[in-house]
Order: structure tokens, then C-alpha cells, then sequence
């Protein structure tokens, strides 16, 4: 239903100012198939929203006076260059030129400055206080409606907790144990990319590789995390893996009534297409998950009151096990882990192995020093020691993780009254030099994960070219940054940094290894490729945004490579 509300252009500046959240309303959100009451309790929401920022009184942040760019819009404010992937190390790189590394920024009309910034000193503060300093409420709505309360949601006592009972699941030693799923699965992908050639009377073929290794992924997550066979490299039909893609695509889909269910938990409630899907889609995901969390319990209470190892070799049933013993979690918190295995362990992994491949499409040269290493090892199937020992391997996968990390920003939310330390004092908009940053009860603090892993001031000039030779001797500088692996932001640091970035790692080498020794990648160059970040950084095709995410490559068969 459409619905047109008219104003008079004799109105007053004041009237305009403050009813234009309901001419916005009405012209962007009715296209949703709201009815008129959903589009006026969002035109009353807004309305309110924006009277609460400029007529309550409100104790003044310092972040007021921080340096700051110009506002581009009076209702957005810089929220869409702070989510513009395409061009965010850009605009992020003019900005420290210009105003410094800690700056604010302006969020939508009712929300206050916000802190951006790019010095290490300062992230690291923040991500080392994680329970001063959780994720916004607002920001985690879309993971909480997948999730539910897992470990990537829950904050404070319930996060100790649950990573207390999750941390054995990701030992080294348990690690170890999954290295057979990686191999299984790469070479499965091997095969059907295979026949894929095959059935083009064996010539290069396009393959949407996106695509691919969402499905590779989600089968090691899959058996790994839960002992469940999604069998999605060969059929994608699968009811709980269509449940989770449908769910995902929803919640990642960038609509304005989307942003405003963050900041507006009523909207939540309301029966659009959008939200049904959600719900549905998780009632299936909490149907199939109730299955396997009993199935596991029956299996382990009846081998020997759950002492048999080899029915714990999935994370959920080590998962179950402990929690038979302890009683830590709660159903809903065990049944939460299965869809943070699967968005935690299966997009952002997919995600990063295929910026590794448009990496190896784009770089040639790279792509075919790569394969010399690998294919001088004899087998198809090496150990981790062999794995670990190949230098330039390790190199193109740091480079990897760096220039293509699948979280592209993040952010924090001040608890309390805290003084920030900053890493060389600064010149603030009132001209008084400043040593520290003083933040109030709910300022928030922006953390660009991308920005900060190429900035040319930590990596130098060529801070944003994909150069794995950068990491023979790798700038001081860079020691500064807060990090659980190889100086780089990309699994966070401190008590909320990834609890699989073990995992992650090794699994991205494994699949590296297969792919790149079986095949040679190329990218058509007419393709101007772009990314997107919603929860994750997605590449699209320019010009073919109708397609949705996808990253097409030319793939050939590499004549002395094997399965």
C-alpha cells in the first residue's frame, strides 16, 4: 500500500524541521506493505526520537569537541560513510589526514557524537574493558534475531560464562581433530568444480566462488561444530541450511526499516514480510537444534554416563557433555551455539577464502608462487607441521585476513564515566591540547577493523596493496596494534576476541592448499567488483546488484594438480 501525505510549502522552517521524519516515513516505509497505523507509530517514533536530541537536557560528552568532519546529512548524518565498504579505507584515511586518529562523528538526528577512532592505544583500552565497554544493544539486534543468546550476543557474566564452557571446544588439541573434515571437504569442492569443467567439455568454466565456499564451509561447520551432515556441496535443499540462508538474507538485506528496528525495539514486534520470515525461519532453526542437542545428550548419558570420548567429537557434544556435569547453561543458551557455529564459523571463514581468491585472480604473479610451494609438498594431504611450514602460505594468508577481514568495523558503548588514553595528545576543536579523552555514560566508540589493518600510517605507504613479501619484515610500527594474531585487528583482542581464530586459520590453510593446487583462478576484468558489509563484507558485481553478494571466477583445471 502506498501512501501519500502532503504538506504546505508555506510551512513554517520549525514545522518542516520536525515533521519531516513523517514525510520520510511515509514515502520510504510505506513501500513495505505497511498499514497506515505501523507507518504513524514509525512517524511518531521518529518524531520523538528527534525532540528527545535537541530539546532534553543531557549532561555534554567531550566528544562534542573533538575534531570533526562536516555532517553530509542532516538526518544520517556520517552513518553511510562509516558503513560504505566500498570507499570506508578511503574516507577513513582522509580523515586522520585531516582531523587526526580520534575524532566524532555524527550518527542519525537523535543520536549523540561518536568516537571514532584509528589510535591502537585507545582500541586497545576500550577492548581490554569489555565489560566497561560491551557492544551497543543496538547493534546486536540482528545477531541476537539469528543467534539468539550466544556467545556472539551475550555480555558481562553470561559471556564469561558460556566461553568458559566453549573454551575447550577450540584447544588446540581439539583443532587438531577437525583437520580431516577440512581435507574431506576441500576435496569434495575439487570434485564437483571438477565435473563442473567437465560438463563444459573440459574448458575454463565461471564459477560463482562466493557461493561455493559458503557451502564448502557450512559442511565443516556443519560436522565439526555438530556432527550434522548439511551435504551442501551436493545438494543444497537441506531444510536447516535453507532456514539459515533465508534468515541471513533477511537480516542482512539494507532497508531503512531495518536500521530503525535497531534503534526502536517496538518496530521489532510489527507483522511485516520481513520480520515473519525471521520468525519463521527460526522456529525451524530451534526445531531442528532441540533435535540434535537431545539426540546428543541420549547418546552421551547412555555410553558409560558420558566417558566415551568418541562421541564427543563435535564442539556441540563436548558442549553437552560439560554442561551434563555442570549445568553452566541453560537449554536456550546450548541451542544458541549451534547458529553462533554457523555464523561464526561459516560466513566469516567464507568470506575470507574468497577474498583470498579474488586476491589470487587479480595477482597472477602471486597466485603462481603460491602454487610452487604447495605443490612441491608430496601429498594431497600434508600434517599441520607441514602445513605450518610453508613460508609463503603463511604470508599470502596474513595478507588474507588483513586486506579481506570479514568484520569491517566494529563498536563499543561507554558503561560509565572513563578517561581514554590516546597514543600522542592532539589538538581538540577549542584549540586546547589534549592528553586523554573523557567519554560519559553512552557514548559510543566506532573501531574500523579494515581501516585500521591498512593504514598507511601503522603499514606504510603501500599499506593497501595486497603484498604478502610485507610480512619478511614487517613495520615496528604495527606492534602496537591490540591483536590475538599477527598484529592485525581482524579477530579483535581482549576478553570478546574470536574464540576460533585457531580454527579459522587453520582451515583457511587447508582449503589454500587444495584449491590453489588443483586450480588456476582469473577474473574477467570487465567485472568491477565491490563489497557490502551487513554483519559481514560481501563482494557484489557493479551493474549486477539484482544477483544479490557473488564474486564469479574463471576457473581451469591446473594440469598437474590432483584431488
Amino acid at each position: 500500500m502506498y501512501i501519500v501525505i502532503h504538506f504546505s510549502y508555506a510551512a513554517t522552517t520549525f514545522h518542516n524541521f520536525y515533521s519531516a521524519p513523517l514525510v520520510m516515513s511515509t514515502s520510504l516505509i510505506s513501500k513495505s506493505n505497511l498499514n497506515p497505523t505501523y507507518v504513524a507509530a514509525i512517524s511518531v517514533v521518529l518524531a520523538s526520537g528527534m525532540i528527545y536530541r535537541y530539546t532534553w537536557p543531557k549532561k555534554k560528552s567531550q566528544l562534542a569537541d573533538l575534531p570533526t568532519p562536516p555532517n553530509p546529512h542532516w538526518f544520517w548524518g556520517h552513518l553511510p560513510k562509516v558503513i560504505d565498504t566500498t570507499n570506508n579505507q578511503r574516507i577513513a584515511e582522509e580523515w586522520a589526514e585531516t582531523y587526526g586518529d580520534n575524532i566524532a562523528v555524527d550518527g542519525l538526528i537523535f543520536t549523540q557524537k561518536k568516537l571514532w577512532t584509528l589510535d591502537p592505544k585507545t582500541i586497545g583500552y576500550v577492548l581490554s574493558k569489555a565489560s566497561l565497554y560491551p557492544k551497543p544493544e543496538d547493534s546486536i539486534i540482528a545477531l541476537e534475531q539469528i543467534t539468539g543468546n550466544g556467545l556472539l550476543v551475550v555480555e558481562g557474566d553470561a559471556h564469561k560464562r558460556q566461553r568458559k564452557v566453549l573454551n575447550p571446544a577450540f584447544s588446540p588439541a581439539r583443532i587438531r581433530e577437525f583437520v580431516p573434515i577440512f581435507f574431506e571437504k576441500s576435496k569434495l569442492m575439487v570434485t564437483r568444480w571438477t565435473e563442473i569443467i567437465s560438463e563444459n567439455g573440459g574448458q575454463e568454466s565461471t564459477v560463482d566462488v562466493l557461493n561455493w565456499m559458503g557451502r564448502a564451509t557450512l559442511d565443516v561447520i556443519g560436522e565439526a561444530g555438530f556432527g550434522y551432515h548439511f551435504n551442501a556441496l551436493v545438494d543444497e535443499s537441506n531444510e536447516l541450511a535453507a532456514a539459515i540462508a533465508e534468515m541471513f538474507r533477511s537480516l542482512t538485506s539494507f532497508t531503512i526499516f531495518g536500521i530503525l528496528q535497531r534503534f526502536f525495539p517496538i518496530m521489532r514486534n510489527f507483522p511485516t514480510r520481513r520480520n515473519r520470515s525471521i520468525k519463521l525461519n527460526r522456529d525451524i532453526i530451534h526445531r531442528i537444534g532441540n533435535d540434535l542437542v537431545s539426540e546428543k545428550k541420549e547418546e552421551i548419558l547412555k555410553s558409560s554416563e558420558g566417558t566415551k570420548d568418541d562421541l564427543v567429537r563435535d564442539m556441540l557434544s563436548m558442549l553437552v557433555k560439560s554442561n551434563i556435569a555442570s549445568h553452566d547453561l541453560s537449554q536456550e543458551e546450548v541451542l544458541a551455539q549451534i547458529t553462533t557455529f554457523v555464523l561464526a564459523g561459516h560466513e566469516t571463514t567464507s568470506t575470507a577464502l574468497t577474498g583470498f581468491l579474488h586476491a589470487m585472480s587479480t595477482h597472477p604473479e602471486i597466485q603462481s608462487k603460491l602454487r610452487q610451494e604447495v605443490l612441491a609438498v608430496s601429498t594431497t594431504t600434508p600434517s599441520i607441521e607441514e602445513l605450518n611450514s610453508l613460508p609463503y602460505l603463511d604470508k599470502v594468508l596474513r595478507e588474507t585476513l588483513r586486506l579481506h577481514s570479514p568484520a569491517t568495523i566494529t563498536n563499543r558503548v561507554a558503561t560509565q564515566e572513563d578517561v581514554l588514553p590516546v597514543s600522542e595528545p592532539f589538538i581538540d576543536k577549542n584549540g586546547q591540547k589534549c592528553h586523554e579523552i573523557r567519554v560519559q555514560e553512552g557514548d559510543v566508540i566506532f573501531i574500523p577493523i579494515l581501516s585500521l589493518n591498512a593504514s598507511p600510517k601503522l603499514w606504510g605507504p603501500d599499506a593497501k596493496d595486497f603484498k604478502p613479501e610485507r610480512w619478511d619484515a614487517p613495520p615496528g610500527a604495527i606492534s602496537a596494534i591490540p591483536s590475538v594474531y599477527s598484529n592485525m585487528i581482524t579477530f579483535l583482542s581482549g576478553p570478546r576476541a574470536c574464540i576460533g581464530w585457531r580454527m579459522a586459520i587453520l582451515e583457511m590453510k587447508v582449503f589454500m592448499f587444495t584449491m590453489i593446487r588443483n586450480f588456476e583462478f582469473k577474473i574477467d576484468p570487465a567485472l568491477q567488483i565491490r563489497k557490502k558489509t551487513v554483519i559481514v563484507s560481501r563482494p557484489y558485481v557493479v551493474g549486477q546488484e539484482e544477483k544479490r553478494n557473488q564474486l564469479p571466477l574463471i576457473i581451469s583445471r591446473y594440469q598437474s594438480g590432483d584431488e
